[in-house]
């Protein structure tokens, strides 16, 4: 059974990056592309069927990547 701390020293596998949503000066959030699931899905069934919109983004990576839930956690590993 995996024990969660909130010291972070003593488990080292618990990422530090955060998923965010992005906002317009609006209000309104904004929608992109899962990098995730869009390099796996467009390889085997093309671009539109890949085209799973998100409003989350992995705020510590220089680029601010869109990710779902699903690949936010692969991308952490």
């Amino acid at each position: 059974m995996l024990s969660l701390s909130s010291d972070k020293t003593k488990n080292p596998k618990i990422s530090t990056r955060t998923l965010k949503i992005m906002y317009t000066a609006e209000k309104k959030k904004i929608r992109r592309m899962c990098t995730g699931c869009y390099t796996q899905i467009k390889e085997a069934e093309g671009r539109v069927a890949a085209g799973k919109k998100v409003s989350t983004y992995c705020s510590d990576c220089e680029q601010q990547p869109f990710f779902c839930i699903e690949c936010f956690g692969q991308h952490n590993k």
